[in-house]
């Protein structure tokens, strides 16, 4: 395969990939408490040298272009977001680092809980305090779901859920020494991968009653940055016919009958 036609595809590859994730983020620029995915790429070692078994013969003069560039792991950017006012009782918003612990209650394995900061919450059929978006309960410190009454309740800064003088429960903040280790699950919802072993740490964050979360989208910069993955795509396409048309002038010049 020609090289330089190898490097191209790649580029172009790992590109389309950065403006799909740049392009979610974007459509979610007005969702409350929606976290932006950053995306990273990495310089892949040359086939010879990435396989430690492959008897293939050494061309010092190409290995030192490089292997091309693979996309690396997505990472969650967890910046907060502008805390804005909404007035309505049943909406949340955490000022500091941490997390709302959300799950099929009761929950006894850490692995099915999964986190958000998108604080909108209504009441359930079942009167359990829910998220609006994905009607998962919210949990107190015991991954219990919380059950309230009807009518206002108020929520004081560490989360204690009071209703008519009674203390119904207390929502748990959660956060984590190993934010890498989080993956964007949709609807706001963010898990630990599937293979991590990071664990929860207490949150000292508190909680503001009556606001909601914006994301943490710069509309601007992320525009920005989808021209330029854009341009980076037709730059490679332009080399890759660059190529294509060398390697049919070669074929047509030394392959000529004479």
């Amino acid at each position: 395969m020609n090289y330089g036609l190898y490097l191209s595809a790649s580029g172009i590859l790992t590109n389309m990939h950065r403006m799909g994730v740049i392009s979610n983020n974007l459509a979610n620029a007005q969702t409350p408490a929606f976290k932006e995915s950053m995306v990273a790429a990495m310089q892949r070692l040359p086939a010879r040298l990435e396989d430690p078994s492959s008897t293939a013969n050494p061309q010092l003069m190409l290995e030192s272009l490089g292997g091309s560039t693979l996309a690396d792991d997505t990472r969650l950017a967890l910046k907060q977001g502008l805390i804005q006012e909404s007035g309505m009782y049943t909406d949340l918003a955490i000022d500091g680092d941490g997390f709302f612990v959300v799950g099929e209650g009761p929950v006894d394995d850490p692995s099915q809980l999964q986190f958000t900061r998108d604080g909108r919450l209504t009441v359930d059929r079942h009167s359990q305090l829910v998220m609006v978006t994905t009607g998962l309960p919210i949990l107190d410190e015991l991954n219990q779901p919380i059950t309230v009454g009807p009518g206002p309740f108020s929520i004081d800064n560490q989360g204690q859920v009071t209703q008519n003088g009674v203390e119904l429960g207390k929502i748990r903040l959660a956060s984590t020494n190993s934010p890498q280790e989080l993956v964007p699950k949709g609807d706001s919802l963010i898990s630990f991968a599937s293979d991590s072993k990071a664990e929860l740490i207490a949150s000292d964050a508190t909680v503001r009653q009556g606001f909601i979360e914006s994301s943490n989208v710069d509309p601007i910069r992320s525009m920005v940055n989808l021209l330029e993955a854009s341009r980076s795509i037709q730059a490679s396409t332009v080399m890759m016919q660059y190529q294509d048309n060398i390697m049919g002038q070669a074929i047509n010049t030394f392959g000529r009958v004479t």
